[in-house]
């Protein structure tokens, strides 16, 4: 929009009501397949994030490149300001890299915890599977963000995506234990190119004729 006026993002809320419906019909029957799984499947043995090792090894080549930083000063293939530069620019990646692990370690044992010591799911699945229509609270406990776009392309962002990933990703590793194939339930309606718009649904579903800004 290169006057960067309004465009409508219009959808008739019927519309945007049954195509959010099927979507979240199919987000409980993805989660009710990957539960079943997950059952058959030692959650303290095979529950990891397979990121973890990726950002350790990571970590440890970008910590063996400022061990031999001072190395290279003295031997004059780096000044001394680049060295500066360089010595500044691995300590900021070593933090962010802690921080990715620390967070991705605290996710996991958190997932760990609620499958196995509550011996709950991540959703009530039979809650939401019984759902003869959606309602504003069940859009508030398991949809995130609705993005709309110019198109009228629909896309849902679901909460629990980063725990759901983790358990769907424990159930493809662990092979022996699991014979069928891992069926992928596309939850979402998306084009990656379309330019979205974000509709907050703490609040309620888009509103027939709504218009909003591109900015």
């Amino acid at each position: 929009n290169k006057e960067k006026s309004c465009t409508r993002h219009s959808i008739k809320e019927e519309t945007l009501i049954k195509a959010v419906s099927k979507i979240m019909k199919s987000y409980i029957e993805f989660n009710e397949n990957l539960y079943s799984k997950v059952q058959r499947i030692d959650i303290n043995k095979n529950l990891k994030d397979n990121q973890i090792p990726i950002l350790k090894r990571e970590k440890a080549m970008t910590e063996e490149l400022l061990s031999s930083l001072y190395l290279d000063l003295k031997e004059d293939v780096i000044s001394k300001e680049e060295y500066q530069l360089f010595r500044k620019n691995y300590i900021e990646k070593l933090t962010k890299l802690d921080e990715s692990i620390e967070y991705r370690l605290r996710k996991q044992e958190y997932t760990k915890e609620k499958i196995d010591k509550n011996k709950s799911w991540i959703i009530d699945i039979n809650k939401y599977k019984n759902l003869s229509e959606i309602d504003r609270l069940s859009v508030v406990m398991l949809i995130d963000k609705i993005f709309i776009s110019e198109d009228k392309t629909i896309d849902v962002r679901f909460n629990h995506t980063e725990e759901l990933s983790l358990l769907e990703e424990m159930t493809k590793t662990d092979k022996p234990d699991i014979k069928s194939n891992i069926i992928k339930k596309k939850s979402v309606y998306i084009s990656r190119k379309s330019k979205t718009i974000p509709t907050a649904m703490n609040k309620s579903l888009v509103s027939a004729e709504s218009e909003v800004c591109c900015g």
